[in-house]
């Protein structure tokens, strides 16, 4: 019993049998890799590689709890090298599916090593070249109560798929092949690490890549990015690994982030695949069962580190921010509609997409504001992106995104609950980590205005905020993005909705509208966008003087 608890703990589900045994493979030095799965993994998943294989008389051993060959003391715990060093996967295997290992090393003819749910294994000879092949069959038969809560085979296959994609990802020189219910379906040959990568893009994002190298004594890094002009709006597209282990951190996210926000308008995100290697002393991976999560001993070194070398890679080609463009795989927006300055004060240089929210703006802030109030001086916008002020002996610059985006946040969070019913539902297929997810918290989409069900892996929403029309990608791709709290989905969906209708980067707005934004700002309590910047910054009188060497 206590084998079958711990067994739960490292394998799950199909994929994390996908992982590990992979992990063996690739730790075994092979250079071929293929791969195979029926019905999701749930029926049968089997790994064959090329690698140094496992001599007759370790193969016994090697299903036993915390058996490793990849470590030999406490010490090499400091110096890990390996994808694998617990011992724990194959022994976790072993106690819940019909396990069988066929193995040779170079000088070995080969065995046959055979487990059946935690029984005791059975030994024999059997002939193969170099390498091993491991097949697992039947996975938590003997456990009925765990296996009734696997998800359809589709569903378990998408996640075994995505973790077979990391490997492929992260060892480039190696070739892995996939068998999908006995149909071939992919493979991939060895190659350089750009050509990996675009193998596995978006094939209209591939050509657009870009490959950046640098490092120091401690740290290696290469980083495969897209212009700014390609972006999401969610971090789906930023891929972290760290010593060929695909990683989640929400520091090396944020430095990722940090590094192009000056590049990208607010509330979206970079296509970023980001190659860390680390001295093995300087980073802890034995804190996670999966090594997801890793602990650095110069934390903000690294995050420095990386900053800065994205940001001198960026700044060179894109110093000024370019015209954004939404690149989830969907043409721009249309632009349909020209605001007014009688109708609602704004008037830009080309037509702009307004939903239905925006344009009712309280009685008092329908009439054009032409006359700038007596406590500041509005001065001209630079930058196609900036407004500049003077207020109380000071200059202040505006962001004009972020200053529009909060006033729409602002606006929306005022709105809450109010719904529109869609002609036709719009059917929402989630990622398999999302469902569970999104089943315990209907409660929280219906109070943001939202009715919707759960069918399978497909939400079906019949109602939605009332925004307006053109929203549907954007809360496909919020639905999609997994968050915390209640208060960070209600924050997240409000903050998406306003920067997806606010003046962006690059628009050009005449007297009138910037002086009636300005008007708008000037009244907020918060002076800081949905995301957290600032919207305005200060140079005081004294400052301008000290840069310009001023004496007096």
């Amino acid at each position: 019993m206590a084998r079958k608890i711990a067994a739960g703990e490292v394998i799950d589900r199909p994929y994390s049998v996908v992982r590990e045994l992979l992990d063996n493979a690739l730790d075994a030095s092979a250079t071929q890799v293929y791969v195979e799965w029926n019905n999701g993994g749930i029926d049968l998943v089997r790994v064959i590689d090329d690698g140094t294989g496992i001599h007759p008389n370790d193969l016994p051993l090697a299903v036993l709890p915390h058996a490793t060959s990849k470590i030999a003391s406490e010490r090499d715990l400091n110096n890990l090298r390996s994808l694998g060093f617990r011992g724990e996967a194959l022994a976790s295997i072993a106690a819940v599916s019909r396990l069988e290992i066929h193995s040779a090393t170079e000088n070995e003819g080969g065995s046959l090593l055979t487990v059946r749910f935690g029984a005791p294994p059975s030994l024999s000879s059997q002939a193969r070249s170099r390498g091993t092949s491991v097949s697992v069959q039947d996975i938590f038969l003997n456990l009925p109560a765990r296996r009734k809560f696997l998800r359809s085979g589709r569903s378990e296959g998408l996640a075994c798929r995505k973790t077979l994609e990391e490997k492929v990802l992260a060892f480039p020189e190696v070739m892995f092949s996939l068998i999908v219910d006995e149909q071939f379906v992919a493979t991939y040959p060895a190659a350089s690490l750009m050509e990996r990568v675009k193998s596995l893009s978006d094939p209209a994002l591939a050509p657009q890549l870009r490959l950046t190298e640098g490092g120091n004594d401690w740290i290696q890094l290469k980083a495969i990015y897209a212009p700014p002009e390609f972006f999401r709006r969610d971090r789906t597209g930023i891929y972290l690994f760290v010593n060929r282990r695909r990683i989640n951190d929400f520091g090396l996210m944020q430095a990722v982030q940090y590094a192009f926000g000056d590049f990208l308008p607010g509330g979206s995100f970079p296509y970023c695949y980001l190659f860390l290697e680390i001295d093995p002393q300087e980073v802890d991976f034995n804190i996670h069962p999966a090594k997801r999560e890793i602990r650095v001993r110069q934390a903000a070194a690294l995050h420095q580190f990386l900053t800065r070398h994205l940001r001198s890679e960026l700044k060179p080609l894109y110093g000024v921010q370019p015209q954004g463009y939404f690149s989830n795989k969907e043409p721009p927006p249309t632009l349909v509609e020209t605001l007014d300055v009688s109708r609602q004060g704004f008037s830009y240089s080309r037509p702009l997409v307004l939903p239905n929210w925006a344009k009712e703006l309280p009685p008092q802030d329908r009439q054009p504001l032409l006359e700038d109030p007596p406590s500041w001086r509005y001065l001209g916008q630079v930058l196609k992106l900036y407004l500049l002020v003077e207020r109380q002996g000071k200059l202040i610059i505006v962001d004009q995104h972020a200053a529009h985006e909060k006033i729409n946040f602002d606006i929306l969070r005022s709105r809450k609950g109010e719904k529109q019913r869609l002609l036709v539902p719009l059917e929402v297929n989630l990622d398999p980590q999302m469902v569970d997810f999104w089943k315990d918290r209907l409660a929280i989409l219906e109070s943001l205005g939202f009715q919707a069900e759960l069918e399978k892996e497909t939400l079906i929403v019949r109602e939605v905020p009332a925004l307006g029309d053109g929203f549907e990608s954007e809360i496909i791709a919020y639905l999609n993005e997994p968050l915390g709290t209640e208060r960070d989905l209600e924050n997240a969906f409000y903050a998406r909705m306003a920067c997806r209708s606010s003046i962006m980067a690059n628009e050009e707005l005449d007297d009138a509208a910037a002086r009636h934004l300005l008007m708008q700002v000037f009244r907020l309590e918060e002076p800081r966008c949905p995301h957290g910047r600032p919207l305005w910054i200060e140079v005081s009188e004294e400052e301008l003087a000290r840069l310009f060497g001023r004496t007096h």
